[in-house]
């Protein structure tokens, strides 16, 4: 399946399930307003019903006009025009909400406009026994300043009881995350396999593209070896015995490299507890290409500024992760390859920077450089050899010394690898 097809499906199903979450937002938030209208409605007509037996059981004949105002989501003035007995009053309320199907705990006060007081509150809880008078403070309430008597009506615990009603939407939401979460899971899975497979493939290719040239001149050799007259040259015999041998060091190096990296093969190396001179080792490194670089109408350039260069570890380790930095910076530069190894102390740490006037890294890569196996894309291309083990056997190598490094790239203009080691006195 190629990379746009899977773009299009990733955005197929990560458009289809925003859909869903904004639908089941709007169904929960929809749910949540009738349940609270029908609640609110309900109260509101229980509440007139409570005046209107009132008024009836007075013998009162006039019946007042909306006598039931909604102060909040869950608070009620009730207007009356008589004084009420509390326990007349809370039996009716009780008898009224039971009838409409309201189990709501509930406070309520009485207020007389004569003594312009609540003259009366109590709290009723369905949800016991016993009634109980509890300090449960009430919104801040207006009395009308007129003749008329009110009572008022607050359910403290609606917002519990509304969310408990709101048991499948709440569910229903749940569910709906776990699903994201396990998209998303499963989206991590495939990218990242599938990045695998590619890291994979082009490590089969880097690998094929690496042992083909040795294992093909090895053959030559070997064919020329196998000719009858070969020994009347011993010259010839001694040049195509070299090249078998260069060619197989070579191999034996990939291999070496290959299996460095790889921890199921048991051999990575501990490091050691050597005391070591980097400055002696950086010579030893910038040797080793000097004239390759020098043939390339290049220049490696040792700025070695550092006091405090002796460091503990292994040597072997540290020259191999040099000697990629070095490689790699080489390789990496596009006519004259220009570079500066720079040392220099901060506070008990070596910093050891490498850089370079090579093509540079794009931002987006520089992350996923240190990956083993990794390779900068380069489509078809495979102007430059390697497995993309280098820079991960350099951060694994860098690790074992309590040390880390570090990269900053421009493309078109160079990079600086830095390492930072612990420094001894």
């Amino acid at each position: 399946m190629s990379r746009r097809t899977i773009r299009i499906l990733i955005f197929f199903a990560t458009t289809l399930l925003l859909a869903l979450v904004i639908t089941q937002i709007f169904w929960v938030r929809r749910a949540l307003v009738l349940e609270q209208n029908h609640f609110e409605g309900t109260v509101s007509s229980a509440l007139t019903n409570v005046v209107h037996t009132i008024q009836k059981h007075a013998g009162d004949s006039t019946m007042l006009q909306e006598p039931v105002t909604q102060i909040d989501n869950n608070f009620f003035r009730v207007r009356t025009q008589d004084t009420l007995h509390p326990y007349y009053l809370k039996s009716l309320l009780k008898a009224e909400f039971m009838n409409t199907d309201i189990r709501e705990d509930f406070k309520f006060n009485i207020y007389d406009c004569f003594n312009d007081t609540i003259v009366y509150h109590e709290v009723i809880e369905f949800s016991s026994d016993a009634d109980q008078d509890l300090n449960i403070e009430m919104p801040a309430v207006s009395w009308d300043e007129d003749d008329g008597h009110y009572f008022s009506v607050y359910f403290h615990n609606r917002n519990k009881s509304l969310w408990a009603k709101m048991e499948f939407w709440i569910y229903s939401s749940i569910l709906v995350f776990f699903v994201i979460l396990f998209f998303a899971l499963t989206l991590y899975i495939i990218l990242k396999q599938k990045r695998m497979s590619e890291i994979k493939t082009d490590f089969i290719n880097n690998m094929t593209h690496e042992f083909k040239t040795p294992l093909s001149t090895i053959d030559l050799s070997a064919n020329v070896l196998l000719k009858s007259d070969i020994t009347k040259h011993p010259e010839r015999l001694l040049t195509y015995a070299k090249i078998i041998k260069t060619e197989n060091e070579r191999l034996q190096s990939h291999v070496s490299r290959i299996l460095q990296l790889a921890p199921e093969s048991g051999r990575v190396k501990a490091c050691g507890n050597e005391r070591i001179d980097l400055h002696n080792l950086l010579k030893r490194c910038s040797k080793a290409f000097q004239l390759n670089v020098s043939a390339a109408g290049g220049s490696l350039t040792l700025n070695l500024n550092a006091r405090a260069y002796h460091v503990e570890g292994d040597e072997q380790l540290l020259y191999g992760a040099f000697n990629n930095i070095i490689d790699n910076a080489v390789k990496y530069s596009l006519e004259q390859p220009e570079v500066v190894i720079t040392t220099e102390n901060t506070r008990n740490e070596i910093h050891i920077r490498f850089s370079d006037s090579g093509i540079g890294i794009p931002k987006k890569e520089q992350r996923r450089i240190f990956d083993k196996f990794y390779r900068v894309p380069t489509g078809d291309v495979h102007d430059v050899k390697g497995f993309g083990i280098g820079l991960s056997f350099v951060a694994s190598v860098l690790e074992k010394h309590k040390g880390r490094v570090e990269v900053t790239s421009e493309e078109g203009k160079g990079s600086t690898f830095s390492v930072i080691l612990p420094a001894q006195a």
